[in-house]
């Protein structure tokens, strides 16, 4: 029985020869409610929480950092979630002051205080229970279920794109992205990425410090954006960490015999290096040489005008760099830690035993 849109509701079977309750629902507030399942011994079988009125799992997303709490009345875990996190409901206290969630990519559980979360998240593909439809990303506005407006909107100067668009979770957190084609050539196929934001209700497009993002695909903990520039195929690696997408490898190649790699740290290049050439960035390797003259200067840039004080012997074993051509002569920048300190610089390729392999 109920008496209104926001009363108790007792489910019985009466199927069998002993009645029973199988479900009792406690609206928790305008949005939630609480659902206990039991069996035909009265025993409590489920909690869950459900969008009111519905058998939709309730999710929420976290509005600001919050430590996990083992129960409403005990201190802090360890773990805690960030902004923008996606949870599961799946208990609340009477007064829904506390909630216990669940966050799928760490496994990890525990209580929350109502004032962290938000349930004005978009969540697989829906808002509130209402399902995200393509022109809502072509409208204004999204109004879920009645209640309050979200803001969907694309920006106007790429409508006619966004009507290819697709929903993709990116960094796993249980919010999709959106993913706008861009105008398409033969060879790259690019798409600019939008991401929800629970504290100002729109969509806002994700900024990745490679450019476009380009054929993106995932391994692991990596995000990797694909494409072809200026005759280079170039592969920037992000890696994917509370939410964010930090640059931390670039390679490129022309003919590919070997990669050159940018690395990057904070968004900063700290290094590049040639890496062997394999299909997976993860097994490429720093490309090693060996002096093959008995004697050779390390000259100060790939020109032998500038030479420095320090030489390598036959035998030495160096990393290599980067590789120019000056007046038709090769030059390889190495980088040598066979003496107490590294030394940096420039040779003649033709000192090295693998020079007519690069």
């Amino acid at each position: 029985m109920h008496d209104g849109p926001f009363s108790h509701i007792e489910k019985y079977n009466i199927t069998s020869s002993r009645p029973y309750r199988v479900e009792s629902r406690t609206p928790i507030n305008h949005d939630l409610e609480k659902v206990v399942t039991y069996d035909q011994d009265g025993l409590k079988t489920g909690i869950s929480i459900k969008l009111l009125g519905s058998n939709i799992d309730a999710k929420a997303c976290i509005t600001s950092k919050s430590h996990f709490h083992a129960s409403p009345d005990e201190g802090k875990k360890k773990s805690y979630l960030i902004e923008g996190d996606t949870v599961l409901l799946r208990d609340a206290t009477k007064n829904g002051k506390w909630f216990n969630v669940f966050y799928p990519p760490s496994k990890s559980s525990g209580w929350i205080q109502e004032n962290h979360l938000t349930i004005d998240c978009l969540s697989t593909g829906a808002i509130l229970g209402a399902p995200l439809e393509q022109e809502h990303l072509l409208s204004s506005l999204l109004s879920a279920d009645g209640k309050q407006s979200y803001k969907t909107a694309l920006p106007t100067d790429i409508l006619e794109e966004a009507r290819n668009s697709v929903l993709k979770d990116l960094d796993d957190d249980g919010i999709p992205e959106v993913l706008v084609p861009l105008t398409a050539n033969a060879v790259n196929a690019c798409v600019a990425a939008f991401r929800y934001a629970p504290t100002t209700k729109d969509l806002q497009q994700i900024d990745f410090a490679g450019g476009a993002l380009c054929s993106p695909s995932r391994k692991g903990r990596f995000l990797i954006s694909k494409y072809r520039s200026e005759g280079r195929w170039i592969e920037d690696i992000y890696a994917i960490e509370n939410r964010e997408f930090k640059i931390v490898i670039s390679d490129s190649c022309l003919d590919c015999n070997w990669v050159f790699r940018k690395e990057y740290r904070n968004d900063t290049l700290i290094d590049s290096y040639l890496v062997s050439n394999a299909p997976s960035f993860k097994n490429r390797s720093k490309l090693l040489g060996a002096i093959s003259a008995a004697s050779t200067i390390i000259y100060k840039a790939p020109d032998k005008n500038t030479s420095s004080n320090f030489s390598l012997r036959q035998g030495d074993t160096i990393s290599i760099k980067n590789i120019e051509n000056r007046d038709d002569q090769y030059f390889v920048e190495i980088e040598s830690s066979d003496t107490q300190k590294i030394i940096g610089g420039w040779i003649e390729c033709e000192a090295l035993v693998e020079c007519d392999s690069l």
